[in-house]
């Protein structure tokens, strides 16, 4: 019988580390507004409605299983002590261990220079615009050097990283991140209702798609390659934050609740 199949009856008793049930939920919703909903619209626009609906469903129920699976046997079983990496070793020995540790290393780090790329390209711009319109100060002092260190992204993206992005990679966990994440949500969601404001109040700005069964049931060239990476991004982030969340409440309920 292999180590993997022995598991306890009862739950093992793990350290209550974890954020609150509704900071949790911020957090979870968070990650998966963050990773997958940058690129799920245009990948729902150039692949078809019905398809892209079904692949969510069917992605994220296959998701739900899974995830509920890798929880469960992370708690119930002997020596795994709630790590998705001890899981691992006990399934796969030492080298199951590093290869979840690579593949978990590898994947944050794509990321994380993904967002890094997108802070550069738009964070300088949009403060610039906000601050000084789209004309150059003329002012002295102090204005005159936020405004130069505004107009080189590189340097506005070294000063964001080192004083924001790096300081918040250095948490042992997402537990203090869960107001920032509300707020984070809240943005995504003002965003969301600023689109379809102008989508009905500016008509004028429609782009012609093309008949209901081109746009719904027409199923494009292409669709796997297209909606992979976006289904991979909101899935795959998503069930990582929910596994550290579910096991940091200790209860395999609480991540099925999730």
């Amino acid at each position: 019988e292999s180590p993997l199949a022995r598991s306890t009856s009862t739950i093992i008793e793990l350290p209550d580390r974890g954020s609150s049930l509704p900071g949790a939920i911020f957090n979870f919703t968070n990650s998966i507004i963050g990773a997958g909903c940058i690129g799920l619209g245009g990948a729902i626009a150039v692949s078809g409605g019905v398809v892209s609906i079904f692949l969510i469903l069917f992605f994220g129920v296959l998701t739900k299983v899974s995830l509920d699976m890798v929880i469960r046997l992370s708690v119930e079983t002997e020596g795994a002590h709630g790590s998705y990496e001890d899981l691992a070793k006990v399934g796969l020995g030492s080298t199951g261990r590093l290869l979840v540790l690579a593949c978990k290393f590898l994947y944050s780090f794509g990321c994380l220079v993904a967002y890094i790329i997108v802070v550069k390209d738009n964070f300088a711009p949009a403060l610039r615009s906000l601050m000084f319109g789209h004309h150059a100060t003329t002012e002295d002092g102090f204005v005159h050097v936020i405004h130069e260190v505004l107009r080189d992204n590189d340097w506005t993206t070294w000063i964001l990283s080192a004083t924001i992005i790096l300081p918040l990679c250095l948490l042992r966990d997402m537990t203090p991140l869960s107001h920032l994440s509300m707020l984070s949500v809240i943005s995504m969601i003002a965003i969301v209702g600023i689109v379809i404001y102008i989508f009905f109040a500016h008509p004028e700005l429609h782009q012609d798609g093309g008949s209901v069964y081109e746009k719904w049931f027409e199923i494009k060239p292409g669709v796997v390659e297209r909606y992979g990476l976006a289904v991979c991004m909101l899935y795959y982030t998503s069930s990582m934050v929910l596994y550290d969340i579910a096991v940091g409440h200790s209860s395999i309920d609480s991540g099925s609740m999730l």
